[in-house]
């Protein structure tokens, strides 16, 4: 069901978003300057590692850049973890408790409400940011299960560990604060003395450095562009206080996964693996702590508390435990709480999206069958940052053919993927003033051709803009809601000044 509503909505559906308008255009945005031949970190930045950009970007290279893409992506990347988790516990897990870890698989890599929202899922809420998020829980669901089940061969311990290793790997290059579940990954092992698993982990963690960092540049680099962008809000007390208010803001499920858990250890022979288990799941938790703000904590502890109930349901019908009826209804049942309303919402979204689609305004390009209508829509007088993209599309294609031209904007808006336009590294696609791309020490990128200002109020990096420009930059036009500045390189013979 989950798939089939993605693929509707890759295929005839709407790519919809109801909030955070600025996160889908940076994650689109930077696949396509890695499709374009950029690296991530290294020729522009980015707060993170770009593993999920770069795996997009591929997903672009074979089906097309347009944003419905992005839903292929997460498919495929659901159906990776699902084998990788198939790979770990097929000998060890009943049919319905692999159905219940591929459910929440897809579900974190499917949904449109995130987990970071404090709101109870009881309204349509489409949004494609956080995805990283939900990547790296989803990651992590499966690397806690491969902790509970040892494998008898060493060969099966190996290649588990190093395939637990590569995604552990995959989560720390997605973003680097999430390396707090790099220890705990072996510290687990150790203590259930897998020596083989942790040899495998290893390996596998080097070979996916080789592969995507192998002078760690992009992991320290996007660590370091990160706390320069947008400074050290969350210390450590604040992250260790979020991680402890994490798993408290979901009481009943937390109770229920005690509970679960007390019932398994009564096993004397599965208490090593519970506990190791449940040092990696407190790692994870201190991993959530770093997604969002202060204040978000929502969801984000379910995944973790299903992956330990349904872990410990697993081994406790391996050894044909008393409890095991018990365990496998706490689980069922926490499943079943989790993603019955995100699925209801996907349907939702889906089907809203797809019946306001007549509101839509691009009609071509990689943003054809985009449609961004904020919740909040109704409470300002100005113009939605959609409603600024289309007229700026519009403005921009009246002057010429601007895929040839380094376009780039204020209001959080990129214009980059947009129109398939050349990438302009030296601009950042989150457009904070603190970006260190727009330093007071640092000119504006020479690949600018084009410089769209908002009309009226001045938002994030206007102001500077405005101060960086140089002469060279004239008003070209004037549109609804932009002002825009052509370099005179391009030569353009039909401005139309001070036109509207």
């Amino acid at each position: 069901m989950i798939s089939l509503i993605a693929v509707f909505s890759f295929f005839v559906g709407i790519f919809y978003d109801t909030d955070h308008f600025a996160d889908t255009f940076f994650i689109l945005g930077a696949a396509w300057r890695i499709l374009e031949g950029l690296r991530p970190v290294i020729d522009f930045g980015h707060f993170y590692g770009g593993f999920i950009s770069e795996t997009l970007s591929w997903t672009m290279y074979v089906f097309g850049t347009h944003a419905s893409v992005f839903y292929l992506h997460s498919i495929f990347l659901g159906c990776a973890l699902i084998a990788c988790a198939f790979l770990f516990s097929r000998t060890h897990m009943s049919p319905l408790g692999f159905s219940g870890v591929a459910l929440v698989i897809l579900t974190l890599l499917l949904t449109r409400y995130p987990l970071e929202f404090n709101d109870q899922v009881i309204r349509v809420i489409s949004t494609h940011s956080f995805f990283y998020n939900r990547f790296a829980q989803a990651a992590m669901f499966v690397v806690t299960l491969f902790v509970f089940f040892k494998n008898d061969r060493k060969r099966r311990e190996v290649f588990g560990g190093g395939v637990s290793g590569m995604l552990v790997g995959a989560v720390c290059l997605t973003k680097s604060t999430f390396v707090l579940v790099l220890p705990g990954l072996f510290i687990a092992l150790l203590i259930m003395r897998r020596w083989f698993a942790a040899g495998g982990a290893l390996i596998g963690l080097g070979l996916f450095v080789l592969v995507f960092d192998p002078n760690l540049q992009r992991f320290f680099g996007s660590l370091d562009y990160a706390l320069a962008h947008v400074g050290e809000s969350n210390g450590i007390m604040g992250l260790i206080r979020k991680s402890v208010q994490i798993p408290l803001y979901q009481p009943v499920a937390l109770c229920a996964t005690l509970f679960a858990v007390a019932l398994c250890v009564k096993d004397a022979t599965i208490r090593v693996p519970v506990a190791s288990a449940i040092i990696l799941a407190g790692t994870v938790v201190g991993m959530t702590a770093t997604m969002g703000g202060n204040g978000s904590l929502g969801q984000l502890a379910l995944p973790t508390f299903i992956a330990l109930c349904i872990g410990c349901a697993e081994l406790a019908r391996k050894h044909s435990a008393e409890h095991e009826p018990v365990i496998r209804y706490i689980s069922v049942i926490l499943i079943l709480a989790f993603a019955t309303p995100h699925v209801a919402n996907m349907l939702g979204a889906a089907a809203e999206g797809y019946s306001r689609k007549s509101e839509r305004l691009i009609e071509h390009g990689p943003y054809a069958r985009y449609l961004s209508v904020p919740e909040q829509q109704g409470e300002s007088s100005g113009p939605t940052q959609y409603e600024m993209l289309a007229d700026g599309i519009t403005a921009l294609r009246a002057l010429g053919e601007p895929s040839q031209w380094g376009v780039v904007a204020d209001s959080g808006i990129t214009f980059e993927h947009a129109l398939l336009a050349k990438p302009v590294a030296g601009y950042p696609l989150w457009q904070r003033a603190s970006a260190p791309e727009l330093g007071p020490d640092r000119a504006l990128s020479d690949d600018i051709d084009i410089i769209l200002l908002a009309r009226g109020e001045a938002f994030g990096a206007t102001s500077i803009l405005r101060s960086k420009m140089t002469d060279k930059f004239t008003v070209c036009t004037i549109s609804n809601y932009w002002e825009v500045y052509a370099h005179q390189r391009l030569a353009l013979t039909n401005c139309a000044k001070g036109s509207n």
